[in-house]
């Protein structure tokens, strides 16, 4: 993957502001030059993989934020590198889940989650949606079986499965707090994380534009074509 230009990232951003969180993921992704349709076909965490990997390409290697202890309410600082939230990815192909229950053995083929399925299921209860479309196919004691009529406890045990079958999906933080020592762990979505940074960069880079073309009479391309570096530079000579 290519890192993407600062118009094709602009793009991205103006295309992102009405798309839901995924549809965004997949923008901001396909700026890089990748297809849509075939990165909405990868697993949620190759999908997030590449996200990294671009975090990492615009934003640099370390990650900061803040967030609040849920048990006491103080400010927690976050400052992470993007390599420590790396983990594996699924594969495209199916795993076996097995579970035996009173009811019977079931044996359950699962292929890890994609963009395409949480853009699919959007309007639907989302587990039981996402696990429908995650289950290739079930069968109890050899024979075929429904999906709908499986027992809670095989439903749990293939959603447990699923989950821990695309690690890089569902990455969490353990957290600590140093004001009351209460510990917990929180879900770090990527691409969030991600949307948020970038609407803040094309908000900086457009007020850049906006500046650079009264001063110059400059087109935007022309100024998205320039480095940060010597947009800068043409900045600090307009604000002399």
């Amino acid at each position: 993957m290519h890192t993407s230009g600062d118009a094709a990232l602009l793009a991205a951003w103006e295309a992102g502001r009405s798309q839901s969180p995924p549809a965004r993921a997949l923008s901001l992704l396909a700026s890089t030059g990748v297809e849509s349709a075939t990165l909405a076909n990868w697993p949620l965490g190759r999908r997030d993989s590449a996200l990294l990997d671009l975090r990492a390409a615009r934003f640099g290697p370390r990650i900061t934020g803040l967030t609040h202890c849920p048990a006491c309410g103080d400010r927690l600082e976050l400052d992470f590198a993007v390599d420590d939230v790396r983990t594996a990815c699924a594969g495209d192909g199916e795993e076996e889940c097995i579970v035996e229950t009173d009811e019977g053995c079931f044996r359950l083929a699962l292929r890890p989650l994609r963009t395409a399925d949480l853009l699919a299921v959007a309007a639907q209860p989302q587990e039981a949606a996402l696990l429908a479309r995650a289950v290739v196919r079930v069968d109890s004691d050899g024979e075929p079986h429904a999906l709908a009529t499986l027992p809670p406890a095989v439903v749990a045990a293939a959603a447990s499965r699923l989950a821990a079958l695309d690690p890089q999906a569902d990455v969490r933080l353990a957290l600590h707090c140093a004001a009351c020592a209460h510990e917990w762990t929180a879900p770090f979505d990527v691409g969030a994380f991600l949307w948020e940074e970038v609407d803040a960069w094309a908000r900086r880079l457009l007020v850049e534009v906006h500046l650079l073309a009264s001063a110059y009479g400059w087109r935007e391309p022309d100024i998205l074509a320039l480095s940060a570096a010597r947009r800068r530079t043409y900045l600090e000579l307009v604000m002399a």
